[in-house]
């Protein structure tokens, strides 16, 4: 026997340290994947989330165009604003991964923004386009373009100007993060 060789614990050592460094080097490895596509992810939810704001104004924005245009909120366009928010509402997983909380709640209060100025834009447009289905005898229907529908319709206008800027923020947060 050669005395090269050593003892039998010093080789049950010498496999202990190498499955140590084996582990080690392994979760490192993983660590580092994960680092990597977890920053991968970041930037992903980032683009997808201000895509999606955008999407939003860019709808807002037709809807007060045509407004501007015809002198009534046009249901189609409305419906399309709806379902850029409803897109928009589909993103909540990754908000979550968005880390400051206020901006989290920003962002959802903002989609929920949206859906109740496209419920009140609706409404106001069945109410001003309603065809009368009460007798002759009782209150005439207003016209579409009676003054308080055309005020109505200024204020929903100037809401959507509130609106944009929120959404206008969010997406100079999420390119500055």
């Amino acid at each position: 026997m050669s005395h090269n060789m050593g003892t039998d614990s010093d080789r049950v050592w010498l496999v202990v340290l190498g499955a140590v460094l084996a582990m080690a080097t392994t979760l490192a490895v993983e660590a580092l994947k994960y680092l990597f596509s977890n920053r991968n992810k970041k930037k992903d939810y980032k683009i997808v989330v201000r895509l999606e704001l955008k999407s939003l104004i860019s709808a807002i924005d037709r809807l007060v165009d045509q407004y501007g245009t015809d002198q009534y909120f046009r249901i189609t366009t409305i419906n399309e604003l709806r379902e850029a928010a409803q897109r928009a509402d589909r993103i909540r997983d990754q908000i979550t991964l968005i880390r400051s909380d206020s901006k989290k709640e920003e962002i959802l209060g903002a989609i929920s923004d949206v859906f109740i100025f496209c419920a009140d834009t609706n409404n106001l447009e069945g109410v001003a386009w309603a065809q009368p289905t009460t007798p002759a005898s009782a209150a005439p229907m207003l016209p579409w373009n009676a003054d308080i529908f055309r005020s109505r319709r200024q204020m929903l206008a100037l809401r959507s100007v509130d609106i944009k800027r929120k959404l206008n923020d969010l997406i100079s947060y999420l390119e500055n993060r």
